[in-house]
Formats: C-alpha cells, structure tokens, sequence
C-alpha cells in the first residue's frame, strides 16, 4: 500500500525450458535448465519442480520449494530422480510471495542403446584358428532387457542372434569358420529388442610358420661318419611346399633341397673331425623360415684286430701267428699276441687313416704243450678299450712212443723151481717229451701147469 492505493504486482515468470527427449543412460548427466524472472525486483523468487499429468495435476514433488539462484537459474538434476522410460511432464512453479505461475516441459525419456564391444584386435597364426574364441561384449544401461549378439564378416553370417552370457559374454569361437589366411573385419552386433549397435575388430591370420626338427642328438665313432643320414623332418599347418637346408655354423653342409614327401630332411654326412658339432636344419614354406639345433659327436674309433694261424700243429712244432690290425684315425697302435697273461709276442705299429690294414710281424710261438690253446691278439690305440679277438690252436702228438726193453736176464739156470727176480728196463720216450705210462705182461709157450712143474702154479707173478 503506497499513499493508501493498492499497487499492482507483477506475476513471476516460469520458463521450464524446452522439451528434451534422452535415453536412459544419459538421465544421470542431464539439468533441466529452468528460469525464472519477474519484473518487480522488490520480490524474493522461489520455484518448485512437480511431475504432472496432462489435466495438471502433481503426480511428485521433484524438487520443492527453493530460493531462485543466480542469473534467475531454477535447475533440475534428473540424477536425483527415479524416472522411468516415457513421457514424464515436468512442470516449473514460480512465486514472489504473493503470486504463482507455471511452465511445463516434456521430458522423453527412450530405451537406451545396448553397447557392442567386439574387442581388441586380434592376430594369430593359421594353427591358432582352432584354439581361439573372440570375446566380444554385449552391455545395456536398462535393467532388465534381454541381449542378444550377432557376427558377422561383411555381410556373411558367422554365428547368427544368440543370447549373451550371464555376464554379457558375446563370444565367438573361430574353429568352426572358413577363415584362410589375412585380415578379416568382424562386426559384433548387441540388441536389446527394441535397438542395436555394432563394433568391428580386425581379426589377423598369419601364415603358420614350418616347424624344423633335427632330431634327437647323437653319438657315432669316425667310421660310422660315412655310412650315417641324419634324419631331420619339416612339417607345415598350411600345408606348403617346404624346403630345407643344413648349415653348421655359417657353413653350408647341404643347400636348399626339397623337403621329402613326409617332410623327410636327410643330411649325408660328410668327412667331419672328431669333436662335438651343432647341426642346423632350416625349413622354408616360401615366406618364412624357422630352425632347429641338434648336437653330433663324433668319436675317436676304436681299432681293429684280425688275427690268423689258427689250426692243429704237431708238438714241438712252431706255431706262425700272423694278424692285420686297422685304425680308421691312423693312430699309433699297441699290439700283443698272449694266452691268459702270458705274452709271446708285443710291438707299436702306425696304422693308416681311414682304416686300412696294416700287416703285423708274424709271432712265432714253439713251445706250446698238447692241449687245446685260446690265443688273443690285442691291439689298443690308447684312447678307446683294446680290441682283442682270439684263434684257436690245438697241439697233438701224431708219433708213438719208442720202447727199447733191457731184461737182468734172459735165461734162468738151472730149472729147479725156485722163483727168480727179472727186472726189466724199459728205456721208453716219447716225442712229447712227457712221461711214458708203462705196462708189462707175462705170458708162457707151454702148459702153466704141466708135468715136470712140480704141480704148482702160475709159475710167476705178476709184474710190478
């Protein structure tokens, strides 16, 4: 009241702004930007959010009664709010303290879009196809909603609409697709029902590189060196033409050849030293190579005896034992002719490399006894154990013993029938040198109990 006439207030305006319409998920980050203003500054302004329905009526307070801020900004945060999908009318009050208006706005609130996540992109070999799944994603901000995924490569089909996983899981597993070797755009699609969206991954195939194998590691002596192939393989996923190659060190030992039908990589061995070598095979499919070690040693050979002059000899005849020995590395070689630890003959020989013979002096040994003998040669060329390889010599006496008998006596006078002592000497020898056994006899030209014997028998005894 002013000079006692009644002033005339001017209402407050309420602008609840333009109508929105946002998905779900950006409900939290979305402020409706209402104002209000009012011509009389004299006034303290306040505002109130209220939902309504289309006759007006407050269906929630949303935001009650508070002073208008600064620059005459009424705000509403809707991520305070638990507004649901659809049409939400929000209407903005405005009051001086004396009179209210209002503005209402249309607040549209849509499904959201689910989120496809195809992954990282992804490179493996040709090998790897089999073993390897994609793990795709499929999220969505509204509760509640079924996903379902989708893969596709361009417009081909590769795992039709299925059902995500508990957690969201799009997976797919590549085992079951024709996917040959290069770069490959997957695109994983996400529905909820009522929208999609897609994400691509680039898948990489690479060509499987062969895969080398020496073989296991071995050791052979120098003389097997010519007469061994080491059996080295290649083998390829893809199924290429493979090639191979052997190198010790940055020595060729056998240039690029075709692999075998089965992959078979032989390696001739050729006139390698003595010693521990790493052997090298190397296996191309004709875009990428790969290798694989193994360990060969070579050891010194051990030598050779031959020996001969087995056979029956005469006793007291000399035995000849002649013999070769070989040594594939040439060494100085030891050589002995004995029976158990009793040596007849010893000498060094050199031998020849690569293993020649080399003739040993003959041994000749004369003073065997009868019997059967077992003869070694041995030969040792002090690195590895002796060779000793045995003949068989057997010593026979062919000749009989000579006898010359001596009797004390050869007639007894006179006949009167008293027994007398014959000694015999039996001067036997035999060629062997060995004793003599001795028999000896009695025998008589007439009756041994005749008339004129004195009727007593036998007329001698027997020897002794």
């Amino acid at each position: 009241m002013v000079d006692g006439l009644q002033s005339l207030n001017t209402p407050p305006v309420a602008n609840a702004g333009a109508d929105i319409t946002i998905p779900s998920n950006q409900v939290a980050s979305t402020t409706v930007p209402g104002t209000v203003t009012d011509a009389d500054s004299a006034y303290t302004l306040t505002c109130r959010w209220t939902e309504t329905d289309e006759s007006g009526n407050v269906l929630s307070v949303l935001k009650d009664w508070t002073p208008v801020g600064i620059d005459s900004k009424c705000l509403l945060n809707l991520g305070t709010l638990s507004l649901g999908l659809g049409t939400h009318i929000l209407s903005l009050e405005a009051n001086d303290g004396e009179v209210t208006s209002s503005d209402n706005m249309t607040l549209t609130i849509n499904n959201s879009v689910p989120n496809a996540n195809a992954g990282n992109d992804v490179t493996i070999t040709s090998e790897q196809v089999a073993a390897t799944t994609i793990q795709g994603t499929a999220t969505d901000f509204d509760t509640g909603n079924i996903l379902y995924c989708r893969w596709m490569e361009g417009i081909t089909v590769l795992q039709d609409w299925t059902p995500a996983g508990p957690n969201g899981e799009c997976l797919l597993n590549l085992s079951a697709l024709p996917l040959g070797i290069g770069t490959h755009t997957l695109t994983l699609t996400a529905s909820d029902g009522q929208a999609a969206s897609s994400d691509d991954m680039l898948l990489t195939i690479n060509n499987t590189p062969p895969v080398a194998n020496a073989g296991e590691n071995i050791t052979i002596t120098s003389e097997q060196v010519a007469v061994t192939t080491i059996q080295g393989t290649a083998t390829d996923f893809d199924g290429d033409a493979l090639q191979c190659r052997w190198m010790e060190g940055l020595t060729v030992l056998q240039d690029w050849t075709p692999a075998g039908l089965n992959g078979e990589c032989p390696l001739n061995l050729s006139a390698l030293s003595l010693g521990t070598h790493t052997l090298t095979l190397e296996a191309n499919d004709g875009q990428t190579s790969t290798s694989d070690d193994m360990l060969l040693t070579i050891d010194n050979s051990a030598p050779h005896a031959a020996p001969g002059g087995s056979g029956i000899y005469e006793i007291n005849s000399p035995v000849t034992l002649p013999g070769d020995v070989s040594d594939y590395d040439g060494d100085m070689l030891h050589y002995q002719w004995l029976e158990g630890t009793n040596v007849f003959c010893s000498g060094n020989i050199q031998s020849v490399a690569l293993g020649d013979p080399v003739m040993l002096p003959d041994c000749v040994v004369s003073n065997l006894i009868l019997g059967t003998h077992t003869l070694s040669l041995e030969v040792s060329d002090g690195i590895n154990l002796p060779d000793k390889k045995d003949v068989t010599v057997i010593i026979k006496d062919s000749t009989a013993p000579n006898i010359s008998p001596i009797a004390s006596a050869y007639i007894m006078w006179p006949p009167n029938h008293i027994m007398v002592n014959i000694a015999i000497a039996a001067n036997a020898v035999d060629k062997s040198g060995l004793p003599v056994a001795l028999t000896a006899t009695v025998a008589s030209n007439g009756p041994e109990n005749g008339l004129g014997d004195g009727d007593t028998g036998p007329d001698w005894t027997q020897p002794v």
